[in-house]
């Protein structure tokens, strides 16, 4: 176990993506550790169904999330380098209207727990077990793995009926089907 001076948290989004937009999910996920690296709570949620649903969606709800729930002075980690980029920008520019994520920025910004972020640090996905050598490569390891299963757990959560997106599916197939003969 290591000591580290702030808390920690990991933060993910994830989407299952789908070729029709609207049957797309995404979820995100925030995963708190305390300042010894011992796990103190999880986080996570969807994508609110009447917003766009790319992953870049989970991963500025993720962030969203961890800032309106710190408690305590922590070090934030990301696999998502818009959001990274986002966080150490001029508030102005994060909160313009032209940028994509704005209004979820804009939540983040103003969360009491806002002040508590003391970093947000990238983090390398979807690594391998046997490439982590000290004990920091192994924290951060595991905290993203955690994320990222909770993230996708929170896409779960909009409850797509499977017989929708099955349905959706096979429309899709008989319409390029039809599209291949007229062509």
């Amino acid at each position: 176990s290591m000591c580290r001076p702030t808390g920690s948290c990991f933060m993910d989004g994830s989407c299952y993506r789908h070729e029709i937009a609207e049957l797309s999910r995404a979820g995100w996920s925030v995963i708190f550790y305390n300042s010894k690296g011992a796990l103190t709570r999880g986080l996570y949620g969807s994508v609110p169904g009447h917003l766009r649903q790319p992953a870049q969606a989970g991963e500025y709800s993720a962030y969203a999330g961890a800032c309106v729930n710190l408690e305590e002075a922590t070090t934030g980690y990301s696999d998502c380098k818009g959001v990274i980029n986002a966080h150490k920008m001029p508030l102005h520019l994060r909160l313009s209207g032209r940028r994509a994520h704005s209004a979820t920025c804009r939540v983040a910004a103003t969360a009491d727990g806002f002040v508590h972020l003391r970093d947000l640090v990238k983090v390398k996905a979807h690594q391998e077990w046997k490439d982590m050598i000290s004990d920091q490569d192994k924290f951060l390891f595991i905290g993203n793995e955690a994320a990222d299963k909770f993230a996708k757990a929170g896409a779960n959560l909009h409850g797509l009926d499977p017989k929708v997106r099955r349905d959706a599916d096979w429309l899709l197939k008989e319409a390029k089907m039809v599209a291949a003969l007229i062509v």
